[in-house]
C-alpha cells in the first residue's frame, strides 16, 4: 500500500493539514490582524496563489472553537439562496419565515437565532466570490449587496471575507457605491518566493521524514521557475506529489528520499499536468465521453465551473454526444476518485479541482465545438426571452443557427421555439411579396393621376389670372364709392357725440344719488353684523376656555398613564433581570453562564435595582466561580482577568487578560497598583529571576516578553512557540529559560548567547514545569495525566529520546490533568496538583507517591512550600 502523500496535489489545505501548512506565517498574521479592523475583508490575488487554504488553513487555525463561527458559503445557483441555506442548516432553533417577510429581514432573523444558539461571532467566508460575476446576473448582484449592507447596518456580531481572483476586482465598484468603505480593509495576496517556497517543500518533509538530496530544494524551484523570484504554489504541489509517488515507488525500504536524479526523471510542469490529466483519463472505459463530460466544466474563459450532472449532460448533448444522464453520472463519480473533480456541494454540483487542469481540458475542446457552445448559448438566451416577452427568431438568426442545427441536440420546448419561428418568418415573407405587389399598383395609379392634375392645374391658373383682372378693376370702384360714405359718417358721428354726452351726464347724477342711498343702508348693515361677532366672540372664548381645562385635564390623565407604563416597564426589566440571573445559575457552559449572569445584572442596574437582590447577585457569582481557569482582579475601581500572579520583595506582579503587566505594593493597609507596562497581547504565564533583576511572560500568540525589574524596560521579544505559551522557568544562574506551550514543544533558551534548542515534545500540553533546588532535575506535567521528569543536563548537551525509567505516572492516583508541579526546598519531595482538585505527594529518591490530599473540588492553580518545608500553601478554582 502506497504511503500518505504530505502533499496536497491540487487541493486546498483545511484546518486538518496545519502541521504540513507551511510558507505563509506573514501572510497568516496580516489577515489574523486586518479581520478585527473591519467589519469587512477583501482578499485577493492570481489564481494559484494559495487564497483558500491561508483562510481554511491558515486563519482558521489562529481562532480558537469559541472564538468564531465560519460560515463558508459558494455561490451555487444563486448566492443569496446560498446564504439562506447555509444558516438554515446552522440553526439549532428552527426558524420560520413569516408571511409576507422580506428576504433581508428573514436573514437578519437567522443570524440572531444562530448567534444565540453558538455564542459565537459569525464569520462569513465567500470563496471564489468571482463566480457571481461570471455567472450571476445583475439582478442577482444588486439584491445581494443590498443584504450585505443592511446587515452591517444592523450592528449584528458578523464579519465578511471575500476572497476573489484579482482580474475580477472591477467588478466589486457596484459594491463600493453602496459601501463606500468595501475596499478601505483589503490584503493582496502575492505569488510565493523563494525562500517561503523553501519551507513548503522542506517542512512537510521533516513531518513525514522524508530526506532529501543536496540542493534538492534550490534545483526543484530552478526547474520551475529558472528566472523568476516567485513560485507558482499550484504547480509546486503538484510536482511534489509527483515526485513522492516516484520516490516510495523506487524505495522498497521504509524511509524514502527525494533525490535529483527523480527530480531530472519528472518532466516539466506543462508535462506533469498534462501527463496526470492523460493518465487518468486513458484508465477510464470510455475515454471519449469522459473527456467529453470533463469540456462541461471549463468557461468559455478556460477556467473552472460549478456544474451539476444534468448540466453535464445537456453539454455533451450540445456538442453532438449522445450520453444517457445515468452514463454521465457514472463517469463523473469516476472522475471525482482520480482527482479531477471535487465531489459534489450541498447543492449537487461538482468542480475542476484547479483551475490549471480547466487551463488544459479548454486546449482540447475544437473551434467546432466552441462555436456549437456559442450557439447553444444564443439558443438559450433567445428561448429565455420568449418565455418574458414572447420574442421570436428573426431571419438572420435563423440564418446564424442554420449550419448547426443537424448537430444541435434541443430539448422538445426549444425546437418547437426554433419552429414556430420558422413559421413566422416564413408568413412575414409571404405578406411582405403581397405587400411589394399592391404598393407597385398603387405606384402607377399615383404617377396616372399625377399627370392629369399637372394639366387641369394649367387651366385653371389661366382662368383664375383673368378673374383676378376684373376683380381689381371692380375694386378700385368699390374704394371711391367708400371714401364718400365715409366722409359723410364722420358728420353724422360729431352730431351723436354732443347728444350722448347729455345723456350721460344725466345719468351719472341719478347714479350718485343711488351710491349715497346704498351707502346708508350697508352702514346700518354693518353695525349689525359688528353686533352679532361681538356676541359670537363672547361665545368662542367661553367655548376655548372649557376646551382648554378639558386639554389640561387629558393632559394630566396622560402625565399619570405614562408614569403609570414607565413603572410598569421597569418592574418588567427588573424581572427580566432576576429571570436571567437565575436561568445562568442552570446553566452549565460556564461562557454562556457569565454573559447570561453579566446581562441580568445590566439589565437592574439601568432601572435602579437592588443591587443585591439575591437571582442577581448569586448568578455573577456563580458565573465568576466558574470561568475557567482564571479569576479576577479588582484594583482602583478597575476589574482586570489576572491570568498569573507572582510575589518578589513585597511587591505582587500579575499579567493580565488585557495584556497589561501591573505591580501591586503593600503600603499600611492599602493595596495601591501602578502600570508596569501593556504588551497588546493575552499574557498566559510570567517568571521572575532568583536574584530578581528579570521578568519574562508568555503570550496566548507565543511570544516571549524579556524584561528588567529595575529599569522596567523591556530588553527583547522571543518568538518562542506555535499557539499559547503556557509556562516559563527560569534555571541555573537565571541566564537560562525553559518554556513550553501549544505546539507540544518544550523548549532551553540561553539568554546570554542568544540561542534555543529544543529539550522534548510530548503527545499531550506541558501544562507545568518545575527544576529541582539544585538544578539538575526538570518535572513536567501533561495535560494528559502524565508527569516526567528529566536530568537537565544531559537534555540541554544532547537531544536524547525519554527512555521508560525517565518519566513516573499517576494517571492510576488522578485520571485528570496535571496543572501545578512545585518541588519542596529540600528536593525529596515533588507536590503535584491536577484538575480535579487532589494533591499527590511524591517522594523523588523513592520514586512513588506516599500521600494524597483531596480538600479541595475544583483544579489548583498553585502550590507553595513555607521555607521549613513545614507546610503547603494551595490555591484551586473551587
Amino acid at each position: 500500500m502506497q504511503a500518505k502523500s504530505p502533499f496536497k496535489f491540487l487541493d486546498s489545505y483545511t484546518k486538518e493539514d496545519f502541521e504540513i501548512f507551511f510558507g505563509r506565517d506573514n501572510e497568516i498574521e496580516e489577515v489574523y490582524t486586518k479581520i478585527f479592523q473591519s467589519e469587512l475583508l477583501l482578499i485577493f490575488g492570481a489564481s494559484g496563489t494559495g487564497k483558500s487554504s491561508l483562510i481554511h488553513c491558515g486563519l482558521a487555525n489562529k481562532f480558537q472553537d469559541p472564538d468564531w463561527l465560519p460560515v463558508n458559503v459558494r455561490r451555487g445557483l444563486n448566492i443569496n439562496d446560498s446564504v439562506i441555506k447555509h444558516l438554515d442548516g446552522l440553526t439549532l432553533t428552527k426558524v420560520i419565515k413569516k408571511d409576507k417577510e422580506d428576504f433581508k429581514t428573514y436573514t437578519i432573523r437567522l443570524i440572531q437565532s444562530i448567534y444565540l444558539d453558538y455564542f459565537k461571532p459569525i464569520y462569513f467566508i465567500f470563496d471564489q466570490f468571482e463566480e457571481l460575476f461570471i455567472f450571476g446576473d445583475r439582478k442577482e448582484w444588486m439584491q445581494f449587496i443590498e443584504i450585505i449592507k443592511e446587515l452591517l447596518d444592523a450592528d449584528l456580531p458578523v464579519k465578511f471575507i471575500f476572497v476573489i481572483r484579482g482580474e475580477y476586482l472591477e467588478f466589486l465598484s457596484e459594491f463600493e457605491d453602496t459601501i463606500p468603505d468595501f475596499f478601505n480593509n483589503r490584503i493582496r495576496i502575492e505569488r510565493m518566493t523563494r525562500t517561503n517556497a523553501l519551507q513548503c517543500i522542506e517542512g512537510p518533509c521533516k513531518a513525514y521524514n522524508i530526506n532529501l538530496d543536496a540542493d534538492f530544494s534550490e534545483n526543484l524551484l530552478h526547474k520551475l521557475s529558472p528566472e523568476k523570484a516567485e513560485i507558482e504554489l499550484t504547480y509546486l504541489q503538484v510536482f511534489l506529489d509527483r515526485i513522492f509517488k516516484i520516490a516510495t515507488h523506487d524505495n522498497n525500504q521504509e524511509s524514502i528520499v527525494f533525490t535529483n536524479d527523480i527530480l531530472e526523471r519528472t518532466g516539466k510542469i506543462g508535462d506533469v499536468l498534462s501527463e496526470f490529466l492523460e493518465e487518468q483519463i486513458e484508465e477510464i472505459s470510455d475515454s471519449d465521453k469522459a473527456l467529453t463530460i470533463l469540456k462541461a466544466f471549463v468557461t468559455a474563459e478556460g477556467t473552472k465551473r460549478q456544474i451539476s450532472v444534468n448540466e453535464a449532460n445537456d453539454f455533451a448533448n450540445t456538442i453532438g454526444a449522445d450520453i444517457p444522464l445515468n452514463e454521465t453520472e457514472l463517469i463523473i463519480q469516476e472522475l471525482v476518485k482520480r482527482r479531477i473533480l471535487k465531489d459534489k456541494d450541498e447543492v449537487g454540483r461538482y468542480e475542476l479541482r484547479h483551475d490549471s487542469l480547466a487551463e488544459r481540458i479548454y486546449l482540447k475542446i475544437t473551434q467546432y465545438e466552441k462555436e456549437l457552445i456559442e450557439i447553444r448559448k444564443f439558443i438559450d438566451y433567445a428561448y429565455e426571452e420568449y418565455l418574458k416577452r414572447e420574442f421570436y427568431l428573426n431571419e438572420s438568426d435563423l440564418a446564424y443557427i442554420l449550419p448547426y442545427e443537424d448537430r444541435l441536440n434541443l430539448k422538445e420546448e426549444v425546437q418547437g421555439f426554433l419552429v414556430e419561428s420558422k413559421k413566422i418568418v416564413r408568413r412575414k415573407k409571404r405578406s411582405r411579396k403581397q405587400l411589394y405587389f399592391i404598393v407597385s399598383v398603387i405606384l402607377v395609379l399615383l404617377l396616372s393621376s399625377l399627370g392629369l392634375l399637372i394639366f387641369s392645374m394649367k387651366q385653371t391658373t389661366k382662368v383664375k389670372r383673368l378673374a383676378e383682372v376684373a376683380q381689381e378693376e371692380s375694386e378700385e370702384a368699390i374704394n371711391q364709392t367708400q371714401i364718400a360714405d365715409e366722409q359723410r359718417m364722420i358728420a353724422e358721428k360729431n352730431a351723436n357725440q354732443a347728444q350722448n354726452l347729455a345723456i350721460i351726464a344725466k345719468e351719472q347724477r341719478v347714479n350718485a344719488e343711488m351710491q349715497r342711498n346704498q351707502a346708508i343702508i350697508a352702514q346700518k348693515e354693518a353695525d349689525q353684523q359688528r353686533e352679532i361677532a361681538m356676541e359670537e366672540k363672547a361665545k368662542a372664548e367661553k367655548a376655548f376656555e372649557a376646551v382648554r381645562i378639558n386639554s389640561e385635564e387629558l393632559l394630566r390623565q396622560k402625565a399619570i398613564a405614562d408614569l403609570e407604563r414607565q413603572k410598569a416597564e421597569k418592574l418588567r426589566l427588573l424581572s427580566l433581570a432576576q429571570s436571567l440571573g437565575a436561568k445562568s445559575l442552570q446553566i452549565q457552559d460556564p461562557q454562556q453562564k457569565a454573559l447570561l449572569a453579566l446581562q441580568g445584572y445590566y439589565f437592574n442596574k439601568e432601572n435602579n435595582g437592588y443591587p443585591y437582590q439575591a437571582d442577581i447577585y448569586s448568578g455573577l457569582y456563580k458565573a465568576k466561580s466558574n470561568l475557567i481557569p482564571y479569576g479576577y482582579l479588582s484594583v482602583d475601581n478597575q476589574i482586570l482577568q489576572a491570568r498569573d500572579i507572582l510575589a518578589y520583595e513585597n511587591i505582587i506582579y500579575t499579567a493580565n487578560s488585557d495584556g497589561s503587566i501591573m505591580s501591586l505594593s503593600l503600603a499600611g493597609n492599602k493595596l495601591t497598583s501602578s502600570s508596569f507596562t501593556h504588551t497588546g497581547q493575552l499574557l498566559h504565564c510570567m517568571a521572575i529571576s532568583k536574584k530578581g533583576e528579570s521578568m519574562v511572560v508568555g503570550s496566548a500568540y507565543g511570544v516571549i516578553h524579556l524584561y528588567d525589574l529595575k529599569s522596567k524596560e523591556k530588553k527583547r521579544e522571543i518568538e518562542a512557540h506555535q499557539g499559547s505559551i503556557w509556562t516559563l522557568q527560569f534555571i541555573g544562574d537565571n541566564k537560562g529559560l525553559v518554556s513550553s506551550g501549544d505546539d507540544k514543544n518544550t523548549k532551553y533558551w540561553d539568554l546570554e548567547n542568544n540561542n534555543n534548542k529544543l529539550l522534548f515534545s510530548t503527545e499531550s500540553v506541558v501544562n507545568s514545569i518545575a527544576i529541582h533546588p539544585d538544578g539538575k532535575l526538570l518535572a513536567a506535567g501533561l495535560n494528559s495525566g502524565e508527569v516526567f521528569t528529566y536530568i537537565l543536563e544531559d537534555l540541554i548537551s544532547s537531544l536524547n529520546e525519554r527512555d521508560e525509567n525517565s518519566y513516573l505516572e499517576i494517571s492510576d492516583l488522578t485520571f485528570s490533568p496535571v496543572n501545578k508541579l512545585t518541588f519542596n526546598h529540600k528536593g525529596d519531595l515533588l507536590a503535584i496538583g491536577v484538575e480535579n482538585g487532589n494533591i499527590v505527594f511524591w517522594d523523588v529518591e523513592e520514586g512513588a507517591a506516599i500521600e494524597l490530599l483531596s480538600g479541595h473540588t475544583a483544579m489548583i492553580t498553585d502550590l507553595q512550600f513555607s521555607k521549613d518545608d513545614r507546610f503547603i500553601l494551595t490555591s484551586s478554582m473551587d
